[in-house]
C-alpha cells in the first residue's frame, strides 16, 4: 500500500497502480485505507498524461521460419509420383527493440485526445526473417471513476527484408475497469483492413474481426491470476486463407524475494479454415480444409533490484507446438528472449 503511494508520488503511475490492485486483494485491509487506495487509482486516471515502455534484448530462436521440418513432399497423380524438397528448420539469434508511447491531450478530468506511437524491430543474421513494423493511433478518451474507454483509429506498416510490405486500417475500442476489491478487466474490440503492397502477396489481403479480453484476479498483496481469451475471424481475399480463430490463456504472476518477479501462463488456441484449399496430405493431393491447434507457455523472470540506469532486466521463455491435418503446416519451436525493459 505504501509503495503504491511512493511510486505515485515519484509518477510511476503503472508501478503504483500494480501496487495499489495487490493491496487492495488483502481481506483485512482496513475500510479507510480501501477508499483511498480506489482514489488513489481513479487519481492515476486523471494524472497520466503520458506513459512509455521501452525494450530491447536478444531473442534465440530454435525455429526461425515456423516450419514442420519434414524435407520431401509428395503425392500421387494416376499412380506417378510428383515431390518438391521443403525449406528445413532454420534457427538464429535475433536483435530485438519495441516501444509504446503515448501522450494524452487532456480537456478535462474526463474528457481527453489519447495518441500512440508503437514501433517493433528485429533483426536476424539471415535477413529474409527480419521484421519492422511502426503504428500510430489516435481517438477520444473517457476517464470514468472506476474505468478508461477509448476509442480511436490507426494505421501500422510492416515490412521485412523480402519487401512483403503490409499496410493495416484499424478502428477499435478499448475497456480498462476495476471490478471491485479483486478484480479487474480489460477489453478490445477491433476491425481491421490488411493489404499487402506485392502482387504475391495479395492472397493474404483480409478484413479482421477481433475480440480480446484479459481479467486480472489478485488474490493477495503479492500473487494474480490472468485469465485471457481472444476470438478473431479473419475473411481472406482468397477463401482457402479465411479462418477462425480462439485463442485461451490463464497467468500466474507472483512477487518473490530480493525483488524478483515471475509470470507463468500456458495458452491454447484453435484456427478453423473456412474453405477448401489444395494441400499434399499423407502421400495425397486433397481439396480440403485446414484445421491447427497450437498449445504453448510463456515464462517471464525479471528483478527490479538489479535494474541498471533504470533498465529493469529480463528472461522470457516461449515454446510453442502447432498441429495441423495438412502435416507441412505443423511446427515446433522454442525462443529465449534476454533484454531490458522500462516503464515510465
Amino acid at each position: 500500500f505504501n509503495l503504491a503511494w511512493i511510486y505515485f508520488l515519484k509518477k510511476e503511475y503503472s508501478a503504483a497502480r500494480f501496487n495499489m490492485q495487490l493491496a487492495l486483494a488483502q481481506k483485512n485491509l482496513p475500510a479507510d485505507m480501501r477508499m483511498q487506495g480506489s482514489y488513489l487509482l481513479y487519481q492515476i486516471r486523471q494524472e497520466k498524461v503520458w506513459n512509455a515502455e521501452i525494450s530491447v534484448g536478444i531473442a534465440p530462436d530454435t525455429n526461425v521460419n515456423g516450419v514442420s521440418g519434414k524435407q520431401i513432399e509428395c503425392f500421387y497423380w494416376y499412380g506417378l509420383p510428383f515431390c518438391r524438397e521443403l525449406e528445413s528448420i532454420q534457427s538464429d539469434v535475433g536483435f530485438q527493440g519495441s516501444g509504446i508511447f503515448d501522450y494524452t491531450y487532456k480537456f478535462n478530468n474526463k474528457w481527453s485526445i489519447k495518441n500512440r506511437l508503437s514501433i517493433d524491430a528485429i533483426h536476424y543474421d539471415d535477413e529474409r526473417f527480419s521484421f519492422w513494423s511502426m503504428g500510430l493511433a489516435s481517438g477520444p478518451r473517457y476517464t470514468a471513476r472506476r474505468g478508461e474507454y477509448w476509442l480511436a483509429g490507426s494505421y501500422k506498416k510492416q515490412f521485412n527484408e523480402e519487401h512483403r510490405y503490409a499496410n493495416t486500417w484499424s478502428v477499435f475500442a478499448d475497456i480498462s475497469r476495476d471490478l471491485g476489491r479483486k478484480f479487474s478487466l480489460y477489453s478490445k474490440i477491433e476491425f481491421s483492413d490488411i493489404s499487402y503492397e506485392k502482387d504475391l502477396y495479395q492472397v493474404f489481403d483480409s478484413k479482421e474481426y477481433s475480440f480480446n479480453s484479459r481479467l486480472f484476479f489478485f488474490l493477495n498483496s503479492w500473487s494474480y491470476l490472468a485469465l485471457g481469451l481472444s476470438y478473431s475471424l479473419d475473411d481472406a481475399r482468397a477463401d482457402y486463407n479465411s479462418f477462425f480463430r480462439h485463442n485461451y490463456s490463464l497467468g500466474l504472476g507472483m512477487q518473490l524475494p530480493y525483488g524478483f518477479n515471475i509470470y507463468v501462463e500456458p495458452n491454447f488456441a484453435n484456427s478453423q479454415y473456412l474453405h477448401k484449399g489444395t494441400y499434399i496430405t499423407k502421400g495425397t493431393l486433397v481439396e480440403q480444409k485446414r484445421k491447427e491447434n497450437t498449445q504453448g507457455v510463456f515464462v517471464s523472470l525479471s528483478s527490479n533490484l538489479l535494474s541498471v540506469y533504470d533498465f529493469t532486466p529480463r528472461i522470457n521463455f516461449l515454446y510453442n507446438k502447432r498441429t495441423s491435418n495438412i502435416e507441412s503446416y505443423g511446427f515446433e519451436r522454442t525462443r529465449w528472449e534476454f533484454g531490458i525493459s522500462k516503464a515510465f
